[in-house]
Parts: C-alpha cells; structure tokens; sequence
C-alpha cells in the first residue's frame, strides 16, 4: 500500500479508462511524471479467494508504437491460426460425416 502512495505522489494521471472483460478488469493510464514526461501503465484485477491480485505493466512513451505494433502483429497472427484451425475442424468433421 506505501508503494501505490508513493506512486501517485510523484505522477499525475492525465487519462484513465478501463476495460471489464468476465471478471478481470484492465486500466489504461496515461501518466505524467515530475520531469513532465508521459509514460503508461496497464493494470490488471482479479478475484482470488483472499482479496483481489494486482499486476502492473510500465511502458514508457517512446516505447509505445512498438509495443502497440506487436500487440496488433500477434492480433492478427492468432487471427489466422484460429482461422485455420476452424478449417482444419471443420473438414475433419466433414470427412467423418
């Protein structure tokens, strides 16, 4: 708890918005710190027995095009291989028919 303190003592939230998916749910903020400089942060809550677990992702603003390109790349790449899994599925239960 000391360290969300010290935390938002030295940054500024500038935009926050989140995202609910089943019963995790996911915040995007973007952040300034005390030099002026932007950075984001993506956590991550879910639901255990004892409380909630919080996991925290930094990603710093040069950093960000990068990491939104490889997110978009592994998109698209688990795109095709479901698409072809579905197919491969699909003509195994024909052939069975």
């Amino acid at each position: 708890m000391q360290e969300d303190l010290i935390t938002k003592e030295r940054s500024q939230d500038v935009i926050s918005k989140h995202l609910h998916a089943n019963k995790r749910i996911y915040y995007f903020d973007l952040k300034k710190n005390l030099n002026g400089q932007y950075y984001f942060t993506i956590s991550e809550t879910q639901p255990f027995s004892d409380g909630f677990k919080r996991m925290r992702l930094v990603v710093h603003r040069e950093h960000l095009s990068g990491f939104i390109k490889t997110l978009t790349e592994l998109e698209s790449e688990t795109n095709e291989l479901e698409s072809e899994t579905n197919e491969l599925e699909s003509e195994t239960n024909d052939a069975l028919k």
